[in-house]
């Protein structure tokens, strides 16, 4: 819909909870993780969804979070990306 000229915006509701267990915060840590995401990111580049500047921060931004030990991981997850609602 985006390549055809549609608008799109994100809309402010939360439409879904979720829980999570210890497993979702390892499951999102290691190189092969890293590789998919960093392979997702090259595509949207490639299609013009991102600029080089977006792609680099993407990057090192799951570079990071990839590599840091799960402990720290949850702790990045829980209080800097996740909603408290």
């Amino acid at each position: 819909m985006i390549a055809n000229g549609c608008k799109c915006y994100n809309i402010q509701e939360i439409l879904v909870y979720m829980r999570t267990n210890e497993d979702f915060y390892k499951r999102r840590s290691g190189l092969k993780y890293l590789k998919k995401i960093l392979s997702f990111k090259k595509q949207l580049y490639k299609q013009k969804y991102i600029s080089s500047f977006d792609l680099f921060l993407a990057f090192i931004a799951h570079s990071v979070v990839c590599l840091m030990p799960n402990s720290l991981r949850k702790h990045f997850y829980l209080n800097m990306l996740r909603s408290k609602n």
